[in-house]
């Protein structure tokens, strides 16, 4: 259940003190496993994009150098 701020002193009334932060309190943890989960899977995300970038970028360099080194081998007058 989500608890909002303006709930709050509805939910002491009906509980009390002890209850309902507990309450309040099982709710906290379990948003923050939730965001923490969230942010695993973002960093999971992030880390795939940058091998891929890294991959691509490996790549480029290879076929700039090939390029380079066809363009070094053909005579002056073709290029």
């Amino acid at each position: 259940m989500k608890y909002h701020a303006r709930n709050l002193p509805q939910l002491y009334k009906e509980h009390g003190p002890a209850k309902a932060s507990m309450l309040v309190e099982a709710e906290i943890i379990e948003h923050i496993g939730a965001m923490n989960e969230q942010m695993n899977e973002l960093t999971r995300t992030m880390d795939k994009m940058i091998d891929m970038i890294a991959g691509i970028a490996g790549g480029y360099k290879a076929l700039r150098d090939n390029v380079e080194r066809v363009r070094g081998k053909l005579p002056e007058d073709e290029q």
